[in-house]
């Protein structure tokens, strides 16, 4: 099971947005004693997978500063974008706030973008087969940092991501409650409202929550 520990080893200045619920940021919301419509807006643009405030133009620059100052909506510090030049797959490095650097691929094939996302900065399961294990485990990903690495390659394309598989650095079950989380937002209408069948989850064998998975 994963704890608070092993999914953020130590805490970035600013909590990220895309780790709240939506419940959670319209109560913020509430709190600042903003309208309603407010969150609405601010919803939508999560939606989007926004990383600037600057984008959210229909919200208040005032508001927007007080956004900006209360969460942080980019988890990535640096981004590295390789391109194939023959069937146009990107392959991205994302270093992360706490210098831990994860990886994540976009594969276009016909009408279909796939995103191929990281669930863990390193990995512990030892497979000998996968270069991912070799430096070791660090921390688990949050959902916001699931999340965005598929916004992030998303951006690279001018096609809707359709397909996001969790085959990426990191066995996704050892990480089990934030990729339940990751799995649910996919699906949900005010994100990337992508269908179950669409949502592949790979694991090398963690019995226990292949069960609770299933169930």
């Amino acid at each position: 099971m994963d704890t608070e520990k092993e999914i953020q080893s130590k805490k970035s200045p600013r909590p990220l947005i895309y780790d709240w619920s939506p419940e959670s940021v319209a109560a913020w919301v509430s709190e600042q004693g903003w309208p309603s419509y407010v969150g609405k807006q601010l919803q939508e643009w999560l939606g989007r997978g926004v990383t600037n405030v600057d984008e959210m133009t229909n919200i208040a620059k005032q508001r927007r500063q007080i956004l900006a100052a209360a969460f942080n909506f980019n988890p990535f510090d640096e981004i590295k974008v390789l391109r194939s030049s023959e069937d146009n797959t990107v392959r991205m490095t994302l270093r992360l706030y706490d210098n831990n650097t994860i990886e994540a691929v976009g594969m276009v094939y016909q009408n279909r973008l796939s995103v191929c996302i990281s669930t863990q900065a390193g990995c512990r399961m030892g497979c000998l087969f996968c270069a991912s294990t070799q430096a070791g485990f660090a921390r688990n990903l949050t959902h916001g940092e699931m999340l965005q690495q598929v916004y992030a390659v998303g951006r690279q394309y001018e096609q809707p991501v359709t397909h996001v598989v969790l085959m990426g650095i990191g066995e996704p079950f050892a990480n089990y409650n934030e990729v339940i989380r990751l799995l649910k937002t996919l699906n949900d209408p005010r994100y990337l409202n992508l269908s179950q069948r669409r949502l592949t989850v790979s694991t090398c064998g963690l019995v226990p929550m292949m069960i609770k998975f299933a169930r």
